[in-house]
């Protein structure tokens, strides 16, 4: 016979976990408790009911640590991440963690396997009663409790108000049962009195009595309406306790879920692996983001990918869980950045560290590439504008898969046409000609009649070359650095001119101010939102990192356009440059950086393939 839990048992054994999770440090924190029963040949137990707590990650010996910027992790050897405390810790991901967070109640099979779908284990699962549970800040909310021999979902805002509340009304509880023992105690000692008076008092005596028995039998009556009241406020006081309560949020902020619902989940486990494209679809507020980044987690998680039948070999399996590698596995976009920063959050509960390399918005994500393969670019006037639609306008392709052939055939004959100026370009007097000669050849072989094709050359040129691109790219970004900072020193000694600069980054910053004042009814463009988010961004740099930033800028335009006469400096470089003339003296190095330069322009559509 299973043990009975009440709501209050329930939540005081999450309080006591939640508890010893916070003095022990344990990071892999439960979000749901079970009461099963659990029949299966492989557990000792078998057939034994036990208290289970759902843990959002796996366990481990020791525990991710986040650099003092807050953007990476590394995984050290040392304290248990998991408590043990008050129930068996099971990880969601694995087979038991699949039934015991998609059911609520009865019993349920399930099985274990290894990736070549061979059942290992199998058994049943019988809950007896469940709760769910998030984390917000120091406290515990959104609990939801489902007992076996009831059909209601008792739900909770706050963990602490449900038992703060608790400990109120058992108190209240208790003086309203000690007033009624006591009205209680009075009445048998009033009708005892009564008994002896009448026995002996006389004529008189009982006319008086009588009266006084009139008198008590109102007080009587009266003290029955009050004990009436009393053990109907017990009664109510106790109803509270049981009921339901309203589902209230603290905030409109929105929170990470730990356990999804038993659609979702299928959602998430289905087709591991096997080349299947996943498409969730559903309307507002029903879990398509969350059950997506659950399902992320999910395919990188060891456990899960060793439990569940996959294709995948040993090496594939170490190579997509490799715990220091997981946040370059992935790319996620995002259509807001409001709502890229909310999946940020929620990622980091999962252990999945999102930053601009692996979580982009499309809009962002668009106008880099349109930089990159220079598709955007207001000096040469195309060969792509950005259009601004005025409002109210409608915009219409009256046949858009003609349309979407001419743009796909526009690619290839544009990309086509800059890599044929890259082979005829001129390289033997720079230091990566072979890598170049290497890339000319690749291409003149290759033949592209189709976007398919056009990416398969540019995933060919890109994974042969890859290193070679990197190593180059690290050089340039050391060379610039080392000349700016060689620069940067002598002006940072010259107050008057430490000033002048001063005064033209205070200028360039009311010049914005004014822009955004003069274009504030404007619609604000992809490339326009970016350039403010790089002023937002230099404009909370301290003097000195300004002065280097707009240093390593003005000598990488510099030193390009002394190898190609095409490159321009806009108004504030030469405003700048006006400025540090003095200081660009001959030993600074602008050939080694316009060569390695001018290679990071002559692989531009390689390094982003």
């Amino acid at each position: 016979m299973p043990k009975k839990e009440t709501t209050i048992d329930i939540a005081q054994a999450i309080d006591a976990r939640d508890k010893d999770e916070r003095r022990n440090y344990r990071s892999n924190k439960a979000i749901a408790r079970c009461r099963a029963t659990v029949h299966s040949s492989k557990l000792n137990t078998n057939g034994v009911e036990k208290v289970f707590f759902l843990t959002n990650n796996e366990f481990s010996s020791g525990q991710f640590v986040r650099d003092w910027t807050g953007t990476s992790e590394s995984y050290q050897i040392g304290h248990a991440n998991t408590s043990n405390y008050g129930g068996q810790p099971v990880y969601k991901n694995t087979p038991l963690g699949e039934v015991l967070g998609k059911f609520w109640r009865s019993k349920h099979p399930y099985k274990v396997t290894n990736r070549q779908g061979r059942i290992i284990n199998k058994g049943t699962v019988d809950i007896h009663n469940k709760a769910t549970y998030n984390y917000f800040a120091q406290d515990i909310v959104d609990l939801e409790i489902v007992f076996e021999y009831d059909n209601s979902s008792y739900r909770y805002g706050i963990l602490k108000d449900l038992l703060a509340d608790n400990t109120a009304e058992m108190k209240k509880l208790e003086e309203e049962k000690e007033k009624m023992r006591k009205l209680q105690e009075d009445k048998r000692k009033r009708e005892e009195e009564e008994r002896i008076a009448k026995e002996k008092a006389e004529e008189t005596e009982r006319l008086r009595l009588e009266e006084e028995r009139k008198r008590q039998e109102e007080e009587e009556r009266k003290r029955q309406e009050e004990i009436e009241r009393l053990e109907n406020s017990i009664e109510e006081t106790n109803r509270r306790i049981r009921s339901v309560r309203n589902f209230l949020h603290r905030s409109v902020e929105l929170r990470s879920q730990g356990l999804i619902d038993e659609f979702q989940d299928d959602a998430k486990r289905s087709h591991i692996f096997d080349g299947t494209t996943i498409v969730i679809d559903g309307g507002p507020g029903t879990g398509k983001t969350t059950t997506i980044i659950q399902r992320l987690k999910f395919l990188l998680s060891r456990a899960a990918l060793n439990s569940y039948a996959n294709p995948l070999t040993d090496a594939q399996v170490e190579y997509l869980t490799d715990t220091q590698e997981w946040n370059n596995r992935w790319l996620f976009f995002s259509p807001t950045d409001l709502l890229l920063k909310y999946l940020r959050n929620n990622m980091a509960e999962e252990q999945l560290i999102a930053g601009d390399n692996n979580t982009r918005t499309l809009e962002r994500f668009r106008s880099v590439k349109m930089r990159d393969y220079d598709l955007f670019n207001p000096a040469k006037d195309g060969p792509f504008k950005s259009y601004r639609q005025t409002e109210s306008e409608e915009i219409l392709i009256i046949n858009p898969q003609k349309a979407i052939q001419l743009f796909e055939q526009f690619c290839i004959d544009f990309i086509r046409g800059a890599m044929e100026k890259r082979v005829a370009l001129k390289t033997d007097s720079y230091s990566w000609h072979n890598i170049a000669v290497s890339i000319k050849s690749t291409f003149s072989n290759m033949k592209v009649k189709d976007i398919d094709g056009l990416m398969r050359m540019l995933n060919a040129l890109s994974d042969r070359d890859k290193s070679n691109i990197k190593r180059i790219d690290a050089e340039l970004r050391k060379a610039i650095n080392e000349e700016a900072v060689k620069i940067k020193q002598p002006i940072m000694k010259n107050e008057e001119t430490v000033s002048k600069i001063n005064e033209l980054f205070e200028q360039w910053k009311r010049e914005r101010i004014q822009e955004t004042v003069d274009n504030e009814d404007d619609v604000t463009t992809a490339e326009e939102e970016e350039e403010n988010a790089e002023l937002e961004a230099f404009n909370k740099q301290d003097f000195e990192t300004q002065l280097f930033s707009t240093l390593r800028k003005l000598l990488r335009k510099l030193a390009l356009k002394e190898i190609d006469s095409k490159t321009k400096l806009s108004k504030r470089d030469e405003n700048f440059k006006e400025i540090v003339q003095g200081y660009l003296t001959e030993e600074v190095n602008l050939k080694r950086i316009g060569e390695l330069a001018c290679h990071k322009k002559f692989l531009i559509y390689v390094s982003w393939a």
